[in-house]
């Protein structure tokens, strides 16, 4: 198959401003979740026709405006996951996904706008993006090839084009047959990189809020260790530091653990998450009001960092800081 079976549109186009994530309208990873479960289903147990209607042949649309990167950026991480596990079945049936991401602010730097790049993972997923360094982070060394589309002539809009996002999906496609600039080696570790958002950040980085007020911090094998060190010894008071707001916490080994009401932290897969454990009987306006989002005084996603205080003094910074010693001695 030449075209996606699943299509995904993130884009800042699609509907109005909203920066709080507990705000938002659609929990965009729940839906996507829940479609790559329906997908599986459909891989292991159905027949072609079954697979051939997945999607509609339309695209799901997420709106991202307000949170341009971090949305997109956590998408891309799920989707490239769940292809990755299921990769054979997809090679096996033919199939792929895509995943379209649409922000393209003005900037000087650029005469129409930033270029749109054509990407392929490893497992197959296809992606065509604009700034590829920041959306693409998380799966960076999935990524097989990278393509620059050009902006001037391109016979899918004119040179000084103000809507490509309308045309530029079609980049999904296999064998689309629309010019591309290919990059090798030093260019496309150059573009995969060159970071443009969210530099400088002190801690573990957030890299998502769910639509709870769960925060998602990016993850780190020392620090989980002494997490989880922390969760099962006797003492499991920590202090969380986001930005310039302290607030006391307990180390945990999953959100089951841990007293009703407080505020956790514990290693989950590859990250490290921030959640408020609810109290039985609790609304879902008082849970939100008094998550761990609202209780950091709503962090900006992949330009705040999160700070673990040990028992015993040590800061997750510490953990970080002697091993990156380490490597360079």
């Amino acid at each position: 198959m030449k075209r996606p079976t699943l299509n995904y549109f993130v884009s800042e186009t699609y509907g109005g401003n909203s920066p709080d994530p507990t705000r938002a309208t659609v929990d965009a990873d729940v839906h996507l979740e829940t479609d790559l479960s329906v997908m599986e289903e459909a891989l292991r147990h159905g027949d072609s026709q079954e697979i051939s209607l997945l999607g509609g042949g339309f695209p799901t649309k997420i709106n991202s405006r307000g949170r341009e990167i971090a949305l997109p950026h956590h998408l891309a991480g799920l989707m490239e996951s769940w292809h990755d596990e299921y990769s054979e079945e997809l090679k096996r049936h033919g199939i792929f996904n895509g995943l379209f991401i649409n922000y393209a602010p003005r900037d000087k730097r650029f005469d129409n706008g930033p270029p749109f790049y054509e990407v392929e993972t490893d497992s197959g997923l296809r992606i065509v993006t604009t700034f590829p360094a920041d959306m693409l982070a998380g799966i960076r060394d999935h990524i097989r090839t990278i393509a620059e589309i050009p902006n001037k002539n391109n016979p899918l809009y004119g040179d000084q084009a103000q809507f490509r996002s309308r045309d530029a999906h079609r980049y999904l496609r296999k064998e689309h047959g629309y010019p591309v600039h290919e990059l090798k080696d030093e260019q496309a570790q150059d573009v995969l990189t060159k970071r443009y958002y969210g530099n400088g950040v002190d801690g573990l980085r957030i890299k998502f809020v769910d639509i709870y007020g769960n925060i998602i911090g990016e993850g780190d094998d020392a620090v989980a260790e002494k997490l989880a060190e922390t969760a099962r010894s006797e003492n499991k008071s920590v202090q969380l530091s986001i930005n310039e707001h302290t607030t006391d916490a307990e180390a945990a080994l999953s959100l089951n653990q841990g007293s009703d009401g407080a505020v956790l932290v514990y290693p989950n897969g590859r990250n490290i998450d921030v959640a408020r454990k609810w109290r039985e009987g609790e609304d879902s306006t008082f849970t939100t009001d008094n998550s761990a989002y609202r209780r950091f005084e709503k962090p900006i996603e992949l330009e705040s960092g999160i700070v673990i205080t040990f028992p015993d003094g040590t800061s997750s910074e510490d953990i970080r800081c002697k091993l990156k010693v380490a490597a360079v001695i």
